[in-house]
């Protein structure tokens, strides 16, 4: 159902890791919503490629509710972006944050940009998903979108491209806050370090698109962090946020998932909020190739 993936390089400077693949479904039509998938890693590790099942997953979905309510399948896009240092790869070229969210935010524009050739059709609705620290990358995107704005980067591409044609973004089995994620597991600190910066002073500045205390999060909507996102209008416009977290994680606890959820909650959006233990099933990584994850994007574009 989907035509196999042609490639886009958003920077050839850098073309393995700013690159992007398109899906593109055989089927033609005038509109076209799209879904972005931003892979996870930590990131040090993951490609695009990892997720080459994703689109048969969705489609599968798709097919399955396609008697009661037939939807034509979304473009999906997946990219690369650039990592931060791991001892595998010692010539890699190592960049630190805000450049995987520059990154990401620079392969949509690439994809929107006039040219029919990427789009084969009009953009209708977008529906975003970050997985793991895909998930944090996506949290920038829409509750600090200043990290986007650099001399690549065109001036206002949030408010007048991204925001406006989203529909709704999903978090899956996200890291949220790194502050909160080192208290809770002290090992993960060296990938952080590596991601944010170890740099005495400046330690993690800027990381998270949120504050939080050091209360652990509830269980209900009240919120534990200091800072509140206020409701936007172009973000009042998100129809579902979506916080997954899989059955089996063996990497991640609820905690991340639900600091966020409860978050969102106290930031005005308690409403568009649906916290979801179930559907994702299987480990942190092994849940993305379970149809469970095809149900869960399915439900994005109801």
């Amino acid at each position: 159902m989907y035509a196999p993936p042609r490639t886009l390089v958003y920077d050839r400077a850098h073309p393995v890791h700013c690159s992007l693949d398109v899906y593109t479904p055989r089927q033609p039509v005038a509109q076209r919503d799209v879904l972005v998938f931003i892979h996870g890693g930590a990131w040090r590790s993951g490609d695009k490629s990892d997720h080459a099942d994703l689109p048969s997953l969705v489609a599968d979905a798709f097919a399955r509710h396609g008697a009661t309510a037939p939807r034509p399948l979304p473009t999906i896009l997946i990219p690369n972006y650039r990592l931060s240092t791991h001892p595998d790869f010692p010539d890699r070229q190592a960049v630190v944050h805000p450049t995987p969210i520059h990154d990401v935010a620079r392969a949509f524009e690439a994809f929107t940009a006039d040219d029919d050739e990427w789009r084969r059709g009009e953009i209708a609705r977008v529906v975003w998903a970050g997985h793991s620290c895909g998930a944090h990358i996506l949290s920038h995107l829409l509750l600090n979108p200043s990290t986007t704005t650099t001399t690549t980067f065109l001036p206002g591409m949030m408010d007048k491209v991204i925001l406006p044609r989203t529909h709704a973004v999903a978090f899956l089995d996200g890291i949220l806050n790194v502050r909160a994620l080192a208290r809770e597991y002290p090992d993960y600190v060296f990938f952080i370090d590596a991601a944010f910066g170890a740099d005495p002073g400046k330690r993690w500045q800027g990381a998270d698109a949120f504050e939080e205390d050091d209360q652990p999060p509830s269980s209900s909507s009240s919120s534990s962090s200091r800072s509140v996102t206020p409701p936007t209008a172009a973000l009042r416009g998100i129809r579902k946020w979506l916080v997954a977290h899989a059955s089996e994680d063996e990497l991640l606890t609820p905690a991340q998932g639900q600091l966020f959820r409860d978050h969102l909650c106290a930031s005005g959006f308690a409403d568009v909020v649906e916290w979801d233990e179930q559907t994702l099933r299987g480990t942190h990584d092994g849940c993305l190739h379970d149809r469970g994850v095809g149900e869960l994007l399915y439900r994005l574009f109801a």
